[in-house]
């Protein structure tokens, strides 16, 4: 039997974490499944958020300067991240708004990404060893890479 922990177990959609409320304990129960012939499987997304404070795999991924970016002449996110990293707009979900009342709209703020390249290598030995890392605090027997 496999378990698969998708992006809600995460902390705030955050990779390489988990929520040490909704889901603590995680680490232990993963070991149980190991011990009772099972597997686990983890999601990863390579959407990275950059707005996150104090978030270690943000800013060793900046340090490192691998996310993928503008070129240098056509930069139309400028304004907005200061430098050349290219933006998505996916996780974390942010806070819900109140939008077009008179259509009762709900909307989502969604949070600012930055996503690595891998055509750079350091940006592979980045992720690797972001895997590496996770997987000394969670025991995780395969990964989902979603959002490739």
């Amino acid at each position: 039997m496999i378990r698969y922990g998708d992006i809600d177990y995460f902390r705030q959609q955050l990779d390489f974490t988990w929520d040490p409320v909704r889901f603590n304990g995680l680490p232990e129960y993963v070991d149980w499944l190991h011990a009772n012939g099972m597997k686990f499987i983890t999601i990863l997304d390579p959407a990275i958020d950059s707005e996150e404070k104090n978030y270690d795999v943000f800013t060793r991924g900046q340090r490192e300067d691998i996310w993928i970016k503008w070129p240098a002449r056509r930069n139309v996110q400028f304004n907005e991240t200061g430098n050349r990293n290219m933006l998505g707009y996916v996780w974390p979900v942010g806070q819900s708004i109140f939008f077009l009342p008179e259509v009762k709209c709900n909307f989502t703020l969604l949070g600012k990404t930055v996503f690595p390249d891998f055509f750079y290598p350091p940006a592979k030995e980045w992720w690797k060893a972001e895997i590496l890392n996770y997987y000394s605090k969670l025991k995780f027997d395969g990964l989902w890479i979603d959002m490739k």
